[in-house]
């Protein structure tokens, strides 16, 4: 092993200036406490159970708000040899790296040139939890790497230990402001040197093109992971699954090409278009017999005539057949999507399914798309042209995406900046075929502070592809040189460098951990639950900041005043154990809110499970409960339910002395009005709302038979008014009791589906219930 003698403080400190100058890309800053802090972050689980699937976005607004530029990078496992992609032209590249061990490591650099030929070999040390970012030209690495060069740059951790390390690229804009990208590290290591024998590699998107002034190329990188010469061919198709005429390197149009890599060698294409549109599809890469794969990246590049406006990579992944991203929608200028290729010879059926934070399906948010063999599409969630047209700007949740056939997907996620700048980058993808296994990952790149008049920003997302199962651990950052302290995070309620997470089964969230605004309010949407015994159900709790900002980072506490009747874990799943009463409580810094979960027994004598649509109580501790074409009663907490009125026969009757005989079709919600003695059921299935006599031998009579469709939530206000959730028509109804007969009005809604603030009927809903 090549021995080095550790470099003095003060040079590492100078070194460390001088990348600051030369690679703004190590400038990734948190909106943080008063000065420039650099380092890492390491994501470790609790109790080894793995981490869940992580991303850092990484912005940079100047000093007027502007966002320049964003990067998005996935969390990385360590390794103990890997290589990235080099290139000198009109950018910088660097690589940042960091030991999270508690031994000090030396690592080899290797600099190749584009047909694999050495140009260059260096050593470094890193000590214990140590973070170093350095450009591939700089003094102490390889300052005669000139303009205009490619290849890659291998480094190989001594003694078989492991670093985590991200590829940095910079460029600038007219503006002369820093633009920034990341692109992954390939692993070269073990298994991974020796290449995969005859497979594919998918780019799932691409294109080239000229719309509203900005220009769209893509550059295809390859590199040889292994010390023989590989070969093969590349094919581009466009979203009809058909050939992709795009120009490769300014020359001609091309729709495939073959590739030759030298031993450990890089290949590049450039592929643009003079088209006064954007072309756009995917890219196929196909090994010669014999031949392995090579490591694939594929950059997405905007400019404004010559001048750069954004770029972003992403690197090439394996398809699957289901699913889940991180969506955000501020607005149409400022939105996440996908791009997903089926390369099979097979038509798909793409099945989409909007969820919460907390991976709760929401109704109605469901879509499909069709997709040819071979086809290809790219789709952002709302605005218009969007999946879902009518979403609320602020939305942030998951969408899952999933068919019978394989496709290969990649998130997208654009803004169009306060000068009409795009904006992209590209985010990881949840595969839920191929659940995260490592019980640490790290995130080689971080900063705190702001910088040149501006502010960098830093937002965490975690989603959670384990659909059962909560995952908890903590989130520790450590600063470039362990003797300068820690990296405080100017977060409230972090211990010094460290903060928690927890993310519930399938749910998604994100973390903020340079923002100094403390946590306002905690928001449950309920002050009383039930659930039947045995069953379970997720709290969703809200936390806003004191500037009204939804939070996820403020960790939850769950508590239950008598566990063995309600049970809540760390996540706040409830589980109702046994009948009774329990009161719990959900605190996050010094806010607490509590609510009260009963527990009821819905058994009949034959042991067959009642399926509860609707529950209401009373203070006398009956609950009456609707099923599937039936009234249920419970007289008392701890008692079997009884018919109370219909039966298991759906239809559509009313009885004027025997409620048993009455028939009703899927009814849903109940509202008990004592003073006229009556509940009132939204008979779904019949459009209609109807009214049950609580008195002994009492008429069942409907109340409104016709206008509604699909009635659902009901509630009764203290003027003796019923209000209606009018599900298909979109509408909020009131039912005034006190006329005669009673009248119908539409409180609000336009009638049409969307998603509309507004006064009245200016407003619009989608499927209110």
């Amino acid at each position: 092993m090549h021995q080095t003698t550790p470099v003095a403080r003060s040079s590492r400190i100078l070194a460390a200036g001088v990348l600051l100058a030369a690679l703004l890309a190590s400038l990734w800053l948190f909106s943080g406490q008063g000065g420039l802090q650099i380092g890492y972050l390491v994501v470790e689980s609790e109790d080894g159970s793995p981490v869940p699937v992580g991303t850092a976005l990484f912005s940079f607004r100047n000093a007027d708000g502007i966002l320049v530029s964003e990067a998005g990078v996935g969390a990385a496992q360590t390794l103990s040899r890997g290589r990235i992609f080099v290139d000198q032209r009109g950018t910088d590249t660097g690589l940042a790296m960091a030991n999270p061990s508690d031994e000090t490591v030396e690592i080899e650099l290797v600099l190749r040139d584009s047909d694999g030929a050495e140009r260059g070999r260096r050593f470094l040390s890193l000590e214990a939890n140590q973070h170093l970012a350095r450009n591939v030209n700089q003094p102490d690495l390889f300052p005669t790497v000139g303009s205009g060069f490619t290849g890659s740059l291998t480094f190989e951790v001594q003694d078989g230990r492991e670093i985590a390390a991200v590829t940095v690229r910079q460029s600038t804009n007219r503006q002369n402001e820093p633009l920034l990208a990341t692109l992954p590290v390939i692993d070269v290591s073990g298994q991974a040197a020796a290449g995969a024998a005859a497979d594919t590699l998918v780019f799932p998107h691409l294109g080239g093109g000229t719309q509203g002034g900005i220009t769209l190329s893509t550059e295809i990188i390859l590199v040889n992971p292994t010390a023989a010469a590989i070969s093969g061919n590349l094919r581009l198709v466009d979203t009809a699954g058909q050939p992709l005429p795009l120009r490769r390197d300014g020359g001609v149009n091309v729709t495939e090409f073959d590739y030759d890599l030298a031993a450990n060698g890089t290949f590049t294409a450039e592929l643009s278009s003079s088209a006064a549109s954007t072309l756009q599809g995917y890219a196929v890469v196909t090994p010669t017999g014999g031949s392995s794969l090579p490591s694939g990246t594929a950059i997405f590049r905007f400019q404004r005539g010559n001048d750069p406006v954004s770029e972003a990579g992403v690197a090439a992944i394996p398809a699957t057949t289901r699913a889940r991203i991180f969506v955000d929608f501020q607005g149409a200028a400022d939105q996440t999507g996908f791009a997903l290729a089926v390369p099979g010879q097979q038509a798909a059926t793409i099945e989409l399914r909007l969820l919460d934070r907390n991976g709760i399906p929401l109704e109605g948010r469901e879509a499909e798309l069709q997709l040819v063999a071979g086809g290809q599409t790219a789709r952002f969630a709302g605005g218009l042209g969007g999946i879902f047209e009518d979403l609320e700007n602020g939305f942030n949740g998951i969408l899952e995406i999933s068919s019978q056939r394989e496709f290969v997907p990649i998130t997208l996620k654009f803004t169009i900046n306060g000068r009409g700048d795009f904006v992209l980058t590209t985010l990881p993808v949840a595969d839920l075929n191929r659940l995260p296994q490592a019980t640490r990952v790290v995130f080689p790149q971080i900063g705190l502070g702001p910088i040149l008049g501006g502010e960098f920003t830093t937002r965490l997302i975690f989603v959670n592809g384990d659909l059962d199962t909560g995952l908890a651990g903590s989130l520790t950052f450590f600063r470039s040189f362990p003797d300068d302290g820690e990296l405080l995070v100017s977060h409230p309620g972090a211990a010094g460098n460290v903060l928690p997470y927890a993310v519930p089964g399938g749910a998604a969230g994100q973390y903020f951990p340079g923002s100094g605004l403390d946590l306002a309010s905690i928001e449950l949407g309920a002050s009383e639950v039930q659930i039947v015994e045995g069953q379970s159900l997720q709290l969703s709790p809200v936390a806003r900041d004191t500037a009204g900002n939804i939070r996820d980072d403020f960790v939850f506490q769950y508590g239950s005043l008598d566990a063995a009747t309600i049970a809540v874990d760390q996540f706040g799943r409830l589980t109702a154990l046994n009948r009774g009463f329990a009161n719990v409580t959900v605190q996050a810094r010094s806010i607490v809110e509590s609510l009260v979960v009963t527990g009821i027994t819905l058994t009949q004598a034959a042991g067959n499970a009642f399926q509860v649509v609707g529950l209401q109580g009373e203070g006398a501790g009956r609950i009456y409960l609707s099923t599937p074409h039936q009234v249920l009663l419970s007289e008392q907490i701890t008692a079997e339910p009884q018919r109370f009125a219909g039966s298991e026969t759906p239809g559509f009757r009313n009885d004027p002395a025997q409620r048993l005989d009455a028939r009703f079709r899927e009814p849903t919600f109940v509202a008990l009005d004592r003073g006229r003695n009556r509940l009132y059921l939204s008979d779904s299935g019949n459009s209609a709302i109807r009214a049950v006599s609580l008195g002994d031998g009492g008429p069942v009579t409907t109340l409104v038979g016709t206008g509604l469709q699909n009635p659902q939530g009901l509630v009764l206000d203290q003027r003796g008014r019923l209000w209606v959730a009018d599900r298909d028509a979109h509408l909020i109804r009131i039912v005034d009791l006190g006329s005669t007969p009673v009248t119908v009005t539409t409180l609000a809604g336009s009638g049409q589906m969307g998603s509309q603030d507004g006064q009245g009927t200016n407003a619009s809903f989608s499927c209110p219930t």
